[in-house]
């Protein structure tokens, strides 16, 4: 479940262009383009000390220009682990996708590197490589084995599992709220496999080694498409009143500007939850007498109704509470306790 062990080399990538074969030809000539349709990408993680869990990306796109500068890019909402329940905290819970959309790789590859390659047709080697996940940047490297496959494909596959840590990525508080919310416990890291293929843009007439046929287009993203039914509405529902990141100034029912993507990704939620209302509650820690704290936890599911109106959602759907600290889900004696019990949370009140 937990994607930390990230390192994934994708970078690599970058030696696909390494077909150097016609003389006067940069193992670069006219860039490559990565074939998602014929490459994998996938991670393994563990939770209660023995059970592995596989899961992969579906949407991810790369290409390495004619100077060997290579760049990947994933789609972290197409996280897929074959059950929706868990793509949806996977995205919304510990790589908060609403603010976090993509992760990259890019790196270097000096096109010398790869000039024997025709010869030799495998090279293992060691990459130094950037990763951009939940907007954080690492430095890492791995080992990769490319392998030229006909003059204008080649596959780029990772040596050996990559493992990365969740704390690498400060992705901590993320697994936690995924463990509190799955009860489960989560090894904090994963490993990282990759098998990518990718192609010449401009295919080059010479010599070939053989054909490589491409295979069909596969499924680039693990969502539901059109209208969600109600366990996928309440699994949403459930995993954004989970999160922690609807905040409002102190004391006040002001939004935070930091709230406003996790708000724009619910109000598209609730647009696909069609025929069903949705009462929107507003909690409270503690701290100050109970009146006032009814009074702010209403005000501010108010702001979140109102704030979901104005994106198109019909008043006669939605409607709001204030509990104030009468439901705490964490010891209001704590810092933390106190943080988790200030929440707005979200769910189906009637519909299919």
């Amino acid at each position: 479940m937990l994607l930390k062990s990230w390192r994934m080399p994708l970078s690599i990538v970058a030696f696909a262009g390494m077909t150097s074969a016609a003389a006067a030809d940069s193992a670069f000539t006219s860039g490559w383009m990565l074939q998602p349709q014929n490459s994998v990408l996938s991670f393994q993680t563990i939770k209660n000390d023995n059970k592995v869990e596989l899961s992969s990306f579906l949407d991810y796109e790369g290409q390495i220009d004619e100077n060997g500068e290579a760049r990947v890019t994933i789609r972290m909402d197409s996280v897929d682990t074959k059950v929706d329940l868990r793509n949806v905290r996977l995205r919304f819970l510990l790589f908060e996708t609403f603010d976090h959309p993509t992760a990259s790789i890019t790196l270097q590859v000096p096109p010398e590197a790869l000039e024997d390659l025709r010869d030799v047709r495998r090279k293992r080697m060691v990459l130094p490589y950037t990763l951009e996940l939940v907007g954080i940047q690492k430095q890492l490297e791995a080992e990769v084995i490319v392998t030229l496959i006909d003059y204008n494909t080649v596959a780029v596959a990772s040596a050996f599992p990559i493992s990365i840590l969740v704390e690498d990525f400060e992705l901590t508080d993320g697994l936690r709220k995924l463990e509190q919310t799955a009860e489960v416990d989560v090894i904090p890291s994963a490993t990282v496999s990759f098998n990518f293929a990718f192609g010449r843009n401009t295919p080059l007439q010479s010599q070939q080694i053989g054909t490589f046929s491409a295979r069909a287009p596969v499924a680039v993203s693990s969502e539901t498409s059109g209208t969600f039914n109600a366990d996928e509405c309440a699994t949403r529902f459930d995993a954004l009143s989970r999160s922690g990141r609807i905040t409002f100034a102190s004391n006040s029912a002001t939004l935070d500007a930091e709230s406003m993507p996790l708000l724009s990704t619910l109000t598209g939620i609730v647009a696909r939850c069609t025929d069903m209302s949705i009462q929107v509650s507003g909690h409270t820690d503690s701290t100050g007498s109970s009146a006032s704290n009814q009074e702010l936890s209403e005000s501010r599911a108010r702001t979140v109704v109102n704030l979901l109106m104005r994106g198109g959602i019909s008043a006669n759907r939605l409607s709001y509470i204030g509990l104030g600290e009468a439901q705490p889900i964490a010891d209001n004696e704590t810092t933390s306790g106190r943080e988790r019990n200030r929440r707005i949370e979200f769910k189906i009140t009637s519909g299919s």
